[in-house]
């Protein structure tokens, strides 16, 4: 049943001042014991269960009651006022108290540039993630890369936040966490450790058409997670996203 107006419910108080089953006094004040869903004096008061509504047109009725066919009948426990199931996502009708469901489970329930954060949706923009690069797999037949000691630099905005430990080639570093900026800006630069001097080796990032590192893609933080080839370089990655419940600190 909607929610009414302040308005509305003074008229209904005053409907039943008017309609008590005792007398009034010259100055209109009740002198009834108790007010009954009917009056000797002026018949069904409107509003009450039984009798006419207050408002046929907008169908006004005291709580728990709905309009129908003019009169004030009981809210099925179902259903609201248009038919729909009015039963939360417990199973309980939102008459007998029940809580409606949040707007999201996970992210699925969200728009594609959004995620789901503590049962609301919003924007990424709006939240920070954890990264761990799952695979980063390059050609370690070919002689540039192999017996390569590979670790990556972590940079955002072009600022240098992190060095991974090394890993043979293929790289895998589940274990080791990034955390994300999502306004910002995302870059890895892949090395090798070499006794003889660390060699720069390949640097990966989403970029625009003027081949300038962007933020990570609102749809990849949206799915967690992105896999693909890289271009240039035609090697395979893998990275996941993790919504962080606060700042990096």
């Amino acid at each position: 049943m909607p929610r009414r107006s302040p308005t509305v419910l003074l008229f209904l108080v005053a409907s039943c001042q008017s309609c008590t089953g005792g007398s009034s006094n010259d100055t209109g004040s009740s002198t009834g014991a108790s007010t009954t869903a009917e009056s000797s004096d002026t018949g069904c008061p409107q509003g009450y269960e039984g009798c006419p509504c207050v408002d046929v047109d907008d169908g006004v009725c005291l709580a728990g009651l709905s309009c129908i066919a003019g009169t004030c009948e009981p809210t099925p426990a179902s259903s609201s006022d248009d038919g729909k199931p009015t039963t939360s996502s417990t199973g309980t009708s939102d008459s007998e108290g029940g809580t409606p469901p949040p707007p999201c489970d996970t992210a699925e329930n969200c728009q594609p540039t959004e995620v789901c954060f503590m049962g609301d949706c919003g924007s990424t923009d709006n939240y920070w993630f954890d990264v761990r690069v799952i695979a980063f797999e390059p050609n370690c037949a070919d002689d540039f890369w192999s017996d390569s000691d590979l670790y990556f630099n972590y940079f955002e905005d072009g600022e240098f936040r992190s060095t991974s430990p090394t890993s043979s080639c293929p790289g895998a570093w589940p274990s080791f966490n990034l955390c994300y900026d999502s306004l910002k800006t995302f870059e890895l630069q892949f090395w090798d450790a070499d006794v003889f001097g660390d060699q720069y080796k390949f640097s990966f990032c989403w970029r625009d058409d003027a081949n300038e590192c962007i933020p990570i893609p609102p749809e990849r933080l949206h799915d967690g997670a992105a896999s693909d080839m890289t271009t240039p370089g035609n090697y395979f990655y893998s990275l996941t996203f993790t919504l962080r419940d606060g700042p990096c600190q």
